[in-house]
């Protein structure tokens, strides 16, 4: 949470890394590292490269519960364009 505080695109480029880590077997630390770039993305805007945009939609898409709220919640604070959401609706 220290990290989305900071005014830094390497900053929030590490916390999307962290959250978006597939092999990161602890959910509860992704869902707060997705409450962390959604904090981030609401104080300095989208950070994040096309390739980080792109496994934040997946997960989006495939993942449940908690998780999905979380990183449904980070998608929306990057406010990716608008084809994007015409994606998650039409599938």
């Amino acid at each position: 949470s220290v990290l989305a505080l900071l005014d830094d695109v390497e900053a929030q480029r590490t916390i999307a890394d962290a959250a978006l880590d597939a092999s990161q077997s602890d959910e509860k630390l992704r869902i707060a590292l997705l409450g962390s770039l959604a904090d981030s993305a609401a104080a300095f805007g989208n950070r994040l490269t096309p390739a980080h945009m792109e496994k934040l939609l997946e997960l989006v898409k495939n993942s449940q519960d908690k998780l999905a709220l979380a990183s449904a919640r980070a998608h929306g604070a990057l406010t990716p364009p608008t084809s994007n959401l015409v994606q998650m609706i039409v599938k």
